[in-house]
């Protein structure tokens, strides 16, 4: 009836597809609403579209009546729209100047809405973003300048902003 159901989005404009028929009589018509609390109006018979939405849990509910009059039982989807980016913090790294070859990065992150969907780190503004988590270990390095990058992306898409611990190791 309705395509994947509890979704998350970062976007206040989405469409819901859906799919209703009836082998007997066939369907008659679509009927709509986004609360228990207010009456089922006739919509589309393949989608409903939203615009405008402000972030939090939305449902759509959807029923149908054939051509017999006959009503179908209501079918509920849910999604979250969450357009806020999740937060990131670096809780330990080593110190601007360090004679330790060896480094370790502690962070957090935070998301209200859709929770934190996985973090993304690279060694050095050439290195290739790939999925990571706390703490962060690296041993046997050389000395020089080091930095590392990280970021978070929510359930919804929404990324934070870089955050760029650098050191230098002078051994």
């Amino acid at each position: 009836f309705l395509q994947a159901n509890n979704v998350a989005i970062n976007q206040s404009i989405f469409s819901v597809a859906y799919s209703i028929n009836d082998a007997l009589s066939g369907v008659k018509e679509a009927l709509c609403t986004n609360s228990l609390d207010a009456p089922f109006e006739k919509c589309d018979i393949n989608k409903q579209s939203f615009s405008e939405l402000a972030e939090g849990h939305k449902y759509l509910y959807i029923k149908a009546m054939d051509m017999a009059g006959n009503l179908s039982d209501d079918h509920t989807y849910h999604f979250l729209v969450d357009q806020t980016a999740p937060t990131l913090m670096i809780n330990s790294q080593p110190s601007a100047n360090t004679s330790e070859s060896d480094a370790q990065i502690l962070f957090t992150g935070s998301d209200a809405l859709s929770g934190i969907a996985r973090y993304e780190c690279k060694m050095g503004s050439e290195g290739a973003w790939s999925n990571c988590s706390s703490p962060y270990n690296q041993s046997g390095l050389a000395d020089g300048a080091h930095s590392y990058y990280i970021r978070a992306f929510d359930f919804a898409g929404n990324m934070s902003p870089i955050l760029n611990p650098a050191w230098n190791l002078d051994s």
